[in-house]
């Protein structure tokens, strides 16, 4: 058969996933949810660099600044949540095309297929996608890294055009900081599946790994790349030595997240391919190699994951794409004498099926940002008092100057100040108190702050309301 005709065959093939996943991640950008915090800190971070305003008062080190730079392509259009939101489902779509070229290239273009098709309608996949992370981003951009690497070394020797992985790995470092593990986890399992024709290319490994590894460290010790004030490395280690968990806390995270992670239809079929396709290897239907490499890079990029960070299902991001790929590999092994037609038809109803479920599990991070719905219309109303520049102090910093534009600073909890350093000079100045809110005052402090305010301006929401926020506004100074 015409080599043209089987590859738009299998683009149009492909297609299906990809539409899928795009309709599905719309429908969820849809819904409107107020930004979270992490959400709020990477826009506000891509809007100092449009404005060219300061961000040291929310921006930290340890945050990558690829993603802010990244948003900022849909300024032009717009700015809101569902703009920033679509960059992200963007990058999630390249996940989705990603996979299909890295399980085609390790099992045939069948088993990238049902990979895509699988990645598409995984609920932490779409859940990280539609929201404004940089886990999806990651995971893409470390994927596209792998994909030239597995490219480059088919033959007896490594190509040097595999050395193109290089400025692709410190994209996807500048993206997350977290993408070296994975990413070095992943290469050295590779060269590892290639191990003959290693064996014959160590110039080539070499160079690699010294340029890879001299523009990671750059980027992880030289403020001056990043931008920051700090080197991100010495940001993330002692973010790390504050907040230190125990080395099974991301375990455990993540086995109470399992019913996201690995739950639904689509988790159902995942863990059943990834079981049969070791079955199907031992059993020598796959080749046990790349069934190896496969499980190789997901199973140990997780479990170092795991034990680094506390577990939150978008950080397993880098991990379930290849999952997937082992388990598209075993279905497609499975279903090698089924008619094209059939196979097409049982993935339209698979996808159709596996989507509807997911969509709803999706929804699960929208349905924790709409408790922030309160705050939204209290910091928009703060915005239409001030009429201009204006400082607040909150707890809730990031959210509180996306949507209202002011200044914001943290509460001072040991003492009152009502007038910390930063705020815009003439400008009024608010305090912004939420009913059960996250690191204010005790009850003894917050009323010595409320008294020597000016008076409370504005309040949103129901007190007691345990189902929705209450907030209040005081003034602290008129300007």
């Amino acid at each position: 058969m015409d080599r043209r005709h089987v590859l738009g065959r299998e683009i149009l093939v492909l297609a299906i996933p990809l539409v899928a996943f795009t309709l599905l991640g719309a429908d969820l950008l849809g819904d409107g949810a107020p930004l979270g915090h992490d959400e709020a800190v990477y826009a506000l971070k891509a809007k100092s660099i449009a404005d060219g305003a300061t961000s040291e008062y929310f921006w930290t080190a340890y945050r990558a600044p690829g993603l802010p730079i990244s948003l900022l392509a849909v300024f032009p259009f717009g700015s809101t949540a569902p703009y920033l939101r679509l960059v992200v489902l963007g990058f999630g779509l390249i996940t989705v095309g990603f996979t299909y070229l890295v399980a085609k290239e390790l099992f045939g273009s069948r088993a990238g297929l049902i990979a895509a098709g699988g990645v598409a309608v995984t609920p932490a996949i779409l859940a990280s996608s539609t929201q404004v992370w940089p886990d999806v981003p990651g995971a893409a951009l470390s994927l596209l890294t792998m994909w030239v690497v597995l490219l480059t070394t088919r033959g007896e020797k490594f190509s040097w055009w595999v050395v193109l992985a290089a400025p692709l790995a410190w994209l996807a470092t500048y993206v997350r900081f977290g993408a070296p593990i994975p990413l070095a986890l992943g290469i050295a399992i590779i060269v590892a599946y290639r191990w003959r024709a290693a064996l014959r290319s160590v110039p080539q490994i070499v160079v690699l790994a010294a340029v890879s590894g001299v523009g990671i460290w750059a980027i992880l010790f030289l403020p001056a790349i990043t931008g920051s004030r700090g080197a991100p490395y010495a940001a993330i280690r002692s973010l790390q030595e504050r907040n230190a968990f125990p080395i099974y806390r991301g375990l455990y995270d993540y086995y109470r997240q399992s019913g996201l992670l690995l739950g639904g239809p689509a988790g159902f079929v995942m863990v059943l391919g990834v079981a049969t396709s070791v079955v199907l290897a031992v059993r020598r239907v796959l080749d046990r190699r790349a069934v190896a490499t496969t499980l190789g890079i997901a199973l140990l990029s997780g479990l170092v994951i795991a034990v680094q960070l506390h577990g939150e299902y978008r950080y397993l991001s880098p991990v379930l794409p290849f999952l997937w790929i082992a388990g598209g590999a075993a279905i497609a092994a499975l279903t090698r004498s089924w008619d094209r037609q059939l196979l097409i038809t049982a993935g339209l109803i698979a996808i159709v099926a596996a989507g509807l479920s997911a969509r709803t599990d999706a929804a699960v991070q929208n349905r924790f940002n709409d408790t922030f719905a309160t705050l939204q219309r209290a910091s928009q109303e703060l915005e239409d008092r001030a009429e201009g520049p204006c400082g607040a102090i909150t707890s809730y910093v990031p959210q509180v100057a996306w949507y209202s534009g002011c200044v914001t600073k943290n509460w001072d909890l040991d003492e009152v100040r009502l007038n910390p350093a930063g705020f815009p000079d003439g400008a009024p100045t608010y305090l912004f108190w939420v009913e059960r809110g996250k690191r204010q005052p005790d009850a003894t402090l917050t009323a010595e702050y409320t008294t020597q305010t000016q008076g409370l301006v504005f309040e949103e929401g129901v007190p007691g309301n345990g189902l929705a926020q209450y907030v209040q506004v005081w003034q602290i100074s008129d300007g």
